[in-house]
């Protein structure tokens, strides 16, 4: 929810961004990461909880489980990493001119 509601945010305030265009679109690709695979997976998985305590294994969950391993061993959150670096790069970078405004 937080998420969404920093993307709404970013688009309701283009002019402030510098890169606005591109925020908007890294952000799109990692609300996708998100929305396809983990959240998904879990509201189609949650039901099936069993067991005391409840429980499912790592192979019920392969989007959790990509999203936990390393990209060496094959993790799936590479694409939303990088798509958070280059946001937090551009966020960095429209704060850096801000306080050099300021100075």
């Amino acid at each position: 929810m937080e998420f969404e509601r920093l993307k709404d945010v970013v688009g309701s305030i283009k002019p402030v961004f510098s890169g606005s265009a591109k925020l908007i679109a890294q952000l799109d690709v990692i609300d996708k990461y998100l929305e396809d695979n983990l959240i998904d997976e879990w509201e189609n998985k949650r039901t099936a909880f069993a067991g005391t305590p409840e429980q499912l294994t790592e192979a019920e969950l392969p989007e959790l489980q990509g999203f936990l391993q390393t990209r060496a061993s094959g993790g799936t959150f590479d694409r939303a990493a990088n798509a958070h670096g280059e946001t937090a790069k551009l966020l960095l970078d429209d704060l850096a001119k801000l306080a050099d405004a300021d100075s």
